[in-house]
């Protein structure tokens, strides 16, 4: 009987390596033979002879897999490249890595023969990509909504049901490690630019960069307590029509009782709504060590058992574009900053003392060519339901 174990590499000690290294003590078929860190001499829980600095060195291990939990995509980058080429297996929590460099890392995969993995970096807990790749790889039209930055949705929840600040809400959740040291990335919105710009790619076959898509987060907002405590920023995917497929992020008003309201903590939830109109929800914990780490193990589990993403809509004629028409509201507090040709029809309007309030149709191709609607003193929501495709 083979006792060989597979021999893991991995890149990152942070909160996320840290909770995979502690996951994969009781895996007897895996052993973890080098660890890259940044600093080798600060205290952890792993013995020091395993740790180094150096990639060059970490490589001389001869990791067969590599676990990348790196937060600089520069370093992850030539991991990633370098794990690849040699045929290996590179299983990814780092979005900015694949929503920017993915079709280079997936060329050199089909090149080399190695696998790429990274539900990590997308849903953390919930396995959305594999979903994606698997149940709906024969869906023609699929649209998805989703809550992909549960950081923000953590940040809004104790703001709305607690009543904290919004500074104490996010230093909570900087000390319950589900935000960065700089959460900017969380807070701006481009976390969850990243996470669509993935899931595009396996939904449509569409590859994009996440600054080429429409998106905003949860910075700068100051808006009547009615209208805040029915807002969450939502991911969109949706098809136009047969060759188009428009898809953003943005902060999204919905009506009173709706489940997305019920959406609370650190949660992804991921609706997919099918060709023939059927619905389907996946919904779990989307921040933080231990469940970014499980994602990774069942990753590592499942490249082990030779499973791989097959990119079901690569190849497919369709594109993206910013020539839809969203049905929102927008808040102001000064009439001069917003364009007199923003709203294509108005359908209601409120001027009051502390804030201006308007609603109607407009064009997600506005809001990509112009920055005013992300500046201080103005709010933009879309409403929540789903344009229906022509």
């Amino acid at each position: 009987m083979c006792t060989t174990k597979v021999r893991i590499g991995l890149a990152g000690f942070g909160t996320v390596g840290e909770a995979f290294f502690e996951l994969i003590q009781n895996k007897q078929k895996f052993e973890v033979v080098r660890v890259l860190v940044k600093d080798a001499g600060k205290t952890r829980c792993v013995l020091p002879s395993l740790l180094t600095t150096d990639v060059n060195e970490f490589f001389c291990a001869r990791p067969q897999m590599v676990v990348e939990a790196l937060s600089d995509t520069r370093v992850a980058l030539k991991i990633a490249q370098a794990t690849l080429r040699e045929g290996n297996i590179l299983l990814s929590a780092n979005k900015d890595l694949i929503a920017r460099h993915g079709p280079e890392l997936r060329l050199l995969e089909q090149q080399y023969g190695g696998t790429l993995l990274y539900e990590a970096a997308c849903g953390a807990a919930v396995p959305i990509v594999r979903c994606i790749d698997t149940y709906f790889r024969y869906e023609q039209r699929p649209a998805l909504q989703a809550i992909l930055n549960s950081t923000t949705n953590f940040v809004l929840d104790k703001q709305q049901r607690e009543g904290l600040d919004f500074e104490v809400a996010v230093a909570l959740a900087q000390k319950s490690g589900l935000a960065e040291a700089n959460p900017s990335k969380d807070l701006s919105g481009v976390d969850a630019a990243c996470k669509l710009a993935i899931l595009l790619k396996h939904l449509y076959g569409i590859d994009t960069k996440p600054e080429e898509l429409v998106f905003s987060g949860i910075e700068n907002w100051n808006l009547p307590s009615w209208l805040f405590r029915r807002v969450r920023v939502l991911g969109s995917i949706f098809p136009k029509n047969q060759n188009e497929v428009a898809a953003f992020v943005l902060p999204t008003f919905f009506p009173a009782g709706s489940h997305w309201l019920g959406v609370h903590e650190a949660q992804n939830v991921f609706e997919i709504h099918g060709g023939s109109g059927e619905q389907h929800v996946l919904r779990g914990s989307g921040a933080g060590g231990r469940a970014t780490a499980s994602a990774l193990l069942n990753d590592l589990n499942a490249a082990y058992s030779g499973w791989r993403y097959v990119y079901p809509a690569t190849g497919s004629s369709h594109r993206l574009t910013n020539k839809v028409e969203l049905e929102g509201l927008l808040v102001y507090d000064d009439w001069e900053k917003v364009p007199d040709d923003f709203f294509a029809t108005v359908t209601g309007r409120y001027s009051g003392d502390d804030f201006h309030y308007m609603e109607g149709r407009f064009t997600l191709e506005h809001l990509a060519n112009s920055k005013w609607w992300k500046e201080p003193g103005i709010f933009l929501a879309v409403r929540g339901a789903m344009p229906a495709p022509h």
